[in-house]
């Protein structure tokens, strides 16, 4: 079972709850209105936002030193698996990791999925996609080949 194989995990759920008890949403669609979530869940003030709900998080990046920043990751997850979860916090809120991010961040700039490998996801993906949208009765753009010239 995949994790990209959303039909699999939510066929599942399907089986215990109700449809209206879910509420599926593809990212774009969460993080453009977050309005949908609050009204599913019957949260009285539809224009409460969290804080910092609009400050992106994890941007992709280009590192000069990748060792570096897998340094930090695997250094966050050893000291919260071992229980340092305010060491962690503590660091996390002293912008220490971001700093050190930004320092070895790299000049070259991300690179891009060439146009046979996306079309290679796409076609992959088509069935998937299919059989999600009849599983949940609609059609996201997302999901849907964009129209190609030659």
């Amino acid at each position: 079972m995949l994790p990209s194989h959303y039909t699999t995990h939510l066929a599942g759920y399907y089986d215990v709850f109700s449809r209206d008890r879910i509420l599926v949403l593809i990212t774009e669609e969460f993080l453009a209105d977050l309005r949908t979530v609050f009204e599913h869940l019957g949260v009285a003030d539809k224009g409460f936002l969290p804080p910092g709900f609009d400050q992106a998080r994890n941007a992709a990046r280009s590192y000069r030193f990748l060792w570096l920043e897998n340094l930090l990751v695997r250094s966050y997850r050893l000291l919260n698996r071992r229980g340092y979860t305010r060491l962690v916090k503590l660091i996390l809120d002293s912008q220490v990791g971001e700093l050190l991010r930004r320092l070895n961040q790299g000049r070259t700039p991300l690179p891009t999925l060439d146009p046979e490998s996306e079309r290679l996801l796409e076609d992959y993906f088509a069935p998937h996609n299919a059989t999600l949208a009849q599983l949940l009765d609609r059609v996201s753009p997302l999901w849907v080949r964009q129209a190609r010239g030659p």
